[in-house]
This record gives structure tokens, sequence and C-alpha cells, in this order.
């Protein structure tokens, strides 16, 4: 399995992109590319923010129907659907779930007001996570004074966030069940789970429960998530890539390279389904 998973970013290696890789089944590392290389992620951080409004939802410190509305600072483009929308007001828990479904930009941004940064980083502690961490909000504009990324990551921490997720381990039932279910609507199954054969639109609910986050940006790729199989089986993944995004635009290849360690994952997956005896 390492070496199959070493042929599927072997094109992209070689082109000087930089991977960080892991898969694991039921939180157990069964294959890996330099899994402890912190790589900017982009959105994929935003997982953070959606496990602090769960957790501040359950214990009632924040109200989930309280309405939000961005000021001129959080108005942000690129991903999402509530810039373009008429509602200028959405509760806390419609933010949740635009940024589950859509990884929506103003949403996190308002949301992230609400909630503190500091209080997201409380939440990275309170897991145990070294090296994953929301940095920052969204920005049109990134300049020297604001951090490189809005988050970063390591794919050994991201893959078994996902699983500890899906378990609930280290974490109360409920919370990690929400945040779960914020993260099964997500849409952009383009990277690693282009080749799970999951409908991007409606996969909350399918036999083989998938959920993951994305982050995308220039020379930035990233996809973390799992598979919830025969007999809860957890499949759990995060594929993180970085190139010189002043160069040449690695990322078609790259793409190409994501869904080939979608492959490995798909045919872990199955190999987990098959009927015993």
């Amino acid at each position: 399995m390492q070496g199959l998973l070493g042929e599927s970013i072997d094109r992209s290696t070689k082109l000087g992109v930089r991977w960080s890789v892991e898969i694991e089944v039921n939180g157990i590392s069964v294959a890996a590319h330099q899994p402890d290389l912190v790589l900017p992620t982009a959105s994929l951080g935003k997982v953070l923010l959606l496990i602090t409004l769960a957790k501040e939802f359950a214990a009632g410190t924040v109200w989930r129907e309280e309405p939000c509305e961005p000021d001129d600072d959080q108005r942000v483009g690129d991903s999402g659907l509530w810039q373009w929308l008429s509602v200028n007001s959405l509760s806390l828990n419609d933010l949740a779930v635009l940024i589950g479904a859509v990884s929506d930009n103003q949403a996190t941004n308002v949301a992230l007001s609400r909630v503190g940064i500091d209080r997201v980083q409380q939440t990275a502690d309170e897991l145990g996570l070294k090296s994953m961490a929301l940095l920052d909000r969204i920005r049109d504009v990134r300049t020297q004074e604001h951090p490189v990324a809005p988050s970063v990551a390591c794919a050994a921490e991201a893959a078994h966030l996902m699983y500890r997720l899906a378990v609930a381990e280290g974490l109360d039932v409920p919370v990690a069940a929400e945040v779960v279910h914020w993260l099964s609507l997500n849409t952009d199954l383009s990277m690693v789970a282009s080749e799970f054969g999951a409908d991007p639109l409606a996969h909350a609910n399918a036999p083989v429960r998938l959920f993951n986050k994305t982050g995308t940006d220039l020379g930035i790729r990233a996809d973390a998530g799992a598979l919830v199989v025969r007999d809860g089986v957890v499949v759990s993944y995060a594929a993180l890539a970085q190139w010189n995004s002043d160069g040449a635009d690695h990322a078609p290849v790259v793409m190409h390279d994501m869904a080939a360690i979608g492959v490995v994952i798909q045919t872990l997956a199955q190999t987990q389904t098959r009927p015993h005896g």
C-alpha cells in the first residue's frame, strides 16, 4: 500500500509539489507520505471553527439561532453563497451549514468574529493538535502583516481528526455528530473524494457515509475526510499539496494525483464492505 501511494503522487512530486498524505483505517495509519510535514491548507482549518461552534452550541454559551450580519471587513469574495443572497441576516446555525456545504468565506468571517480566533485555538489545544490551526480570517488581499495562509496542518493530524470526529473520540457525541453532519453536506468532491462515486449534492445519507473538508488557493490543494463503511469501520484520510504558485500551474497534475489517492482509499473501503465468510 505504501508503494501504491508513492506511485499516486510520483508525477507531481517530480514537478516540485510538496505532499503530506495520511490514510488510516480505524485510526491506524496504513499508508503515508511525509505525514508530519506542515503545509498551508487554505480553508481546511475551518473544521476547527465548526468544532468550536458545535461545542458552544452544546454548552449553551452561544445561541444557534442568533441573527448575524456581516460588516464591511467580513464581506469577502471567492467561495460561498451568502455574498449572492438577498438576505443580509442569517443565524449562526445557518452559517455553520454554509461553511460545511460550500466553505462560505463570508459566513466563516462572521462566525469567527462571534466566537473569536482565540477560542478556536483553544479547541485545537483541547484536541491535542500541535500543527493544525486556523490562523486568520479569510481575506481578499493577504499582505505581509497577515499570516501567509488562513490555516496550516500536517496530514497525520488532519486525517486522525477526521477519524476522531467519526467515532467521537475526545469529543462529546452530539458535538462530533453535528460537525460530521455539516461536513457531510460538502459539495466539493473534486479532489480525493472524486473517486468515491458520491453525489456531490446529496450524499449525507448514503449507505457509505462520506464527510470531508477541502481547501483551495494558489499553489494549494487540501482534502481531508472519512468514509464510514461496513460495521462502522472508518477509513480516514488527508492529502495536502503545495507548490510554487509563481511558476507553472501544477493544479491539473495535482488534481489527477488527488484522484489517484482516492482510488487507493476507495480500494481500502471496498475491502471493508465485503460480506464476511
